[in-house]
């Protein structure tokens, strides 16, 4: 049975979707601090290329093993990288995780240059929440 690519991208959707929830909640919009007590590093979600870290009042959201988003619950702090990859699926997780964390910027490009809001996106950039 051959999937169309329709199905492909909903599914790709749905798990994505899937983390993000995940990713939101870990921040600290639903108290985990039980289920993840006693543990170094708690795996909240893992879907094919992604996966959401929780550590103390750390949340870290990787793609494809990089730690694209990085946040400090205490600090309300942000921290983005692209880990070199500037493609269309880096800027579209970054985008889900600063949506998740109710920002209304989000990282767009022009002419291969990425910007978040008008400002110039720089790798380990900090945005409060």
């Amino acid at each position: 049975m051959q999937i169309s690519n329709k199905e492909e991208v909903k599914n790709t959707m749905s798990s994505k979707t899937q983390c993000a929830r995940e990713f939101h909640d870990a921040v600290g919009y639903k108290d985990k601090r039980e289920q993840l007590r006693g543990k170094q590093h708690d795996v909240v979600c893992k879907t094919g290329n992604s996966k959401i870290l929780s550590h103390h009042n750390k949340v870290t959201y990787q793609l494809h093993g990089c730690s694209i988003v990085k946040v400090d619950k205490k600090k309300r702090l942000a921290k983005l990288d692209t880990c070199g990859y500037e493609t269309n699926t880096t800027k579209a997780h970054i985008n889900l995780a600063l949506r998740e964390l109710n920002l209304s910027q989000k990282v767009n490009a022009k002419n291969y240059n990425w910007y978040l809001g008008k400002e110039k996106f720089e790798r380990g950039m900090a945005v409060k929440y």
